[in-house]
């Protein structure tokens, strides 16, 4: 944009200094004389072309440069940015296991999935397994313990009854959660080489 600024009121400078940080007084003592002589200056600010980021890049740094060009001042916004590695496998491992221990949503509500919750998930359903082969039906809560019905504690605190095919099935629902995952891992590894933005939700199943 190009605008015309009254330099009796700084306005000009105030507006380069805001992309930099560069004091007003730091500006008059580089550029002090030029400002004089004259009733108004002329000053065209360009806006960056495009804000996203490459894939291969990262963001480092950002700063105005400034230059006269007969008449008008000129300010150019640049970004420096830097080459990123390569995404590896292990990236690709981490990013599963974040996103199997992030949990997983069975029947309406999200439940937890790290290494505790899987071990327990996984007896409770084998147990669930067997009791319901030995005849605890549906609407039995208490096929695991006669004196208390059978709850599973979800993300939001609440209690969830299960009767054990439902605990069966969860289990189920657990285990496909993991499993999802792992092959959408494989597929992201197979890729040659592995694609910068493998961490976007496109890549992996939702839960």
């Amino acid at each position: 944009m190009l605008a015309l600024i009254d330099t009796e009121t700084e306005a000009l400078i105030k507006t380069i200094i805001e992309y930099d940080g560069m004091s007003t007084e730091d500006m008059l003592s580089s550029y002090g004389d030029d400002w004089q002589g004259s009733d108004c200056v002329l000053v065209a600010v360009e806006p960056l072309a495009d804000d996203s980021i490459p894939d291969g890049k990262v963001f480092v740094s950002q700063s105005v440069e400034i230059e006269k060009i007969e008449s008008v001042w000129t300010a150019k916004i640049v970004r420096v940015l830097a080459d990123t590695p390569r995404p590896s496998t292990s990236d690709v491992n981490a990013e599963r296991d974040r996103r199997i221990a992030a949990g997983f949503t069975f029947n309406g509500k999200a439940y937890a999935m790290d290494d505790q919750s899987k071990a327990r998930i996984s007896g409770a359903a084998t147990l669930a397994g067997f009791a319901a082969i030995t005849g605890a039906g549906a609407g039995n809560y208490r096929w695991a313990d006669a004196n208390v019905d059978f709850v599973w504690i979800a993300n939001d605190n609440t209690l969830t009854l299960m009767d054990a095919p439902t605990c069966f099935a969860f289990g189920k629902a657990a285990a496909a959660w993991e499993s999802q995952n792992i092959f959408a891992a494989r597929a992201i590894k197979e890729s040659d080489p592995v694609p910068y933005g493998f961490t976007n939700n496109a890549y992996w199943p939702n839960s």
